[in-house]
């Protein structure tokens, strides 16, 4: 009889999570359309933002050829390779579907597939999280469906997609809040981690590793293991360590510098402020100011319903006698939770310490921490951690309210608070994602590009200039059409001094096998170098021979 309790409790498990991802795959078609998930429609990807680097990233990792790393590509900074894991094409998805390549479609595409997948995952990670605090099944798929309408995965899905994966963290932080993991379990849940925030982005790696610390230290004071805290640190790095080196994130030639940090960082108003870079707002929050010009890598807005919840969970907190016991219940998750919230905020504020508009601090600090710091210069981004952490923390002590029809009310009240305050955002996104888009390169429109095409004997393309991003995106579309490469591309991180001196050093050559591509005013430093220059619209073309 035991058993079968246990057997039809997780079937009712199971079936809530099958409703929420159920919910949550709607939700997430009606704010971005199905035209997206078409694997084989790509013109969508192409419009010239981060989103294209990511395709194009993917179309020159398929076709380049296996090696050792397995993730390395070999035709967009020729003739150096560099991994999948700097052009954040989602290596997760992006190995895999290269593995059967061979059965795929030549124009295929998975980055509508992982939207579709994030926002399943996310609620139902949600879900796992904030069961083990409440049984209410109603309330439990109202407060998961919350994690569909969380502003900052609005403000990367299709923007910086990799980034959109943010239900990683929240399965980390099941284990956080968690009371009854095995020890079996808990070396299966930090495998995973590693495993899927290494194979994602670095950032989850390093914020991963963030939410590790905080499960250890919990486990520490809870059951004073320091040997168990010592093997779960082990394993998150090993692991970590060997998916980077197996996708070849330590074998790029790449390098990290010193800009940007203290530009990418958390504002202290970050939290109740609607606005970031992209010029996107709220209905219900006004806009506030901001220090830096990179605003929406602190963008860590928690929207009108999570504000609301988190008034409320403040005024249980402080007026509330059971509620302030439950706390102290679970004293240890209180504190290693605090404890990461304000060691999130901490990093992510960065050395330069802003408020609205105003500069409050700027701490000095020595060479080799600020170059350590800048490996991860986008710093506000860690400031999610502590956003989930009001979130779930939030929904966690409006549960402990014993009047159920209150808890009920408030979850409803959030949920379409949380709609209507970013609905602008909302249907702006259904506008121009579920939108027919029809993809025209600019070098079509110019003959000589045919004829280069035509040239069996050329197969790289050298940027004499330091072209923008968009024209490289052309360029490089270009070359992976007609089998060639090119001399740089727009990575997460390169290596500008090899790319200047292959650059020198080809033009001085000047192959049969490479066209120069030179700025319009190049036309004398293409002379120069004893190559036919041919003029076009926006550039001029050098080459070794004549062409007809």
């Amino acid at each position: 009889m035991k058993n079968c309790g246990i057997m039809s409790t997780n079937k009712t498990k199971y079936s809530m999570y099958a409703l929420i991802a159920v919910l949550s795959a709607i939700i997430f078609c009606l704010i971005y359309g199905v035209r997206i998930l078409n694997p084989t429609n790509t013109d969508w990807l192409m419009l010239g933002t981060d989103l294209t680097q990511h395709y194009l990233g993917w179309r020159a990792y398929r076709e380049s050829a296996w090696g050792v790393p397995i993730g390395m590509i070999d035709g967009l900074c020729y003739p150096d390779q560099i991994s999948v894991i700097f052009t954040d094409s989602i290596p997760l998805l992006a190995v895999p579907f290269k593995l059967i390549s061979g059965v795929l479609p030549a124009e295929f595409q998975y980055f509508g597939f992982w939207g579709l997948l994030c926002y399943i995952l996310q609620g139902v990670m949600a879900a796992r999280i904030l069961e083990k605090y409440m049984k209410n099944r109603a309330v439990l798929v109202m407060a998961s469906l919350l994690f569909a309408f969380v502003p900052v995965v609005l403000q990367r899905m299709y923007y910086h997609s990799a980034l959109a994966g943010q239900w990683i963290l929240l399965y980390g932080m099941e284990t956080l809040f968690a009371e009854d993991k095995s020890d079996r379990k808990r070396y299966q849940t930090v495998f995973f981690m590693a495993l899927l925030s290494a194979s994602v982005h670095m950032y989850l790696v390093l914020m991963s590793g963030m939410i590790l610390l905080a499960i250890c230290m919990k486990d520490y004071l809870a059951n004073r293991r320091f040997r168990h805290t010592i093997i779960m640190l082990i394993e998150y790095l090993v692991v970590a360590a060997t998916v980077i080196a197996m996708l070849g994130g330590f074998s790029s030639t790449v390098q990290s510098t010193n800009e940007g940090l203290g530009e990418y960082a958390l504002n202290l108003n970050g939290f109740i402020n609607p606005h970031d870079a992209q010029g996107r707002g709220a209905r219900i929050l006004p806009d506030l100011p901001i220090l830096c010009l990179w605003a929406d890598e602190g963008y860590v807005y928690l929207g009108a319903g999570f504000l609301f919840l988190a008034g409320v969970a403040i005024i249980a907190v402080l007026f509330n006698p059971s509620v302030h016991s439950r706390v102290r219940e679970h004293r240890y998750t209180a504190i290693t939770v605090a404890v990461l919230f304000v060691i999130s905020i901490l990093f992510a504020l960065s050395p330069r310490i802003g408020l609205g508009s105003h500069l409050l601090l700027e701490v000095p600090l020595p060479g080799l921490v600020c170059r350590l710091w800048s490996v991860f210069r986008a710093t506000g981004r860690v400031a999610w951690i502590a956003m989930y952490l009001v979130m779930i923390g939030s929904i966690i002590l409006l549960f402990q309210l014993k009047r159920k029809r209150v808890v009920a009310g408030c979850m409803a009240c959030a949920l379409l608070l949380q709609i209507y305050d970013l609905s602008g955002i909302l249907v702006a996104k259904h506008t121009k994602f579920s939108q027919p888009q029809v993809y025209e390169s600019a070098l079509q429109q110019e003959k000589i590009w045919t004829d280069i095409a035509e040239q069996p004997e050329i197969k790289h393309i050298v940027y004499e200039a330091d072209f923008n991003i968009f024209e490289m995106f052309y360029f490089t579309d270009y070359a992976l059409d007609h089998g060639m490469t090119t001399s740089d591309f727009y990575f997460a991180r390169s290596n500008e001094e090899s790319v200047a001196i292959y650059r020198q050093s080809v033009l001085e050559n000047a192959p049969e096998d490479t066209v120069f591509v030179f700025g319009k005013e190049g036309r004398a430093l293409c002379e120069q170098y004893h190559l036919y220059c041919y003029e076009t619209k926006n550039y001029i073309v050098g080459y070794a021979k004549a062409l007809e």
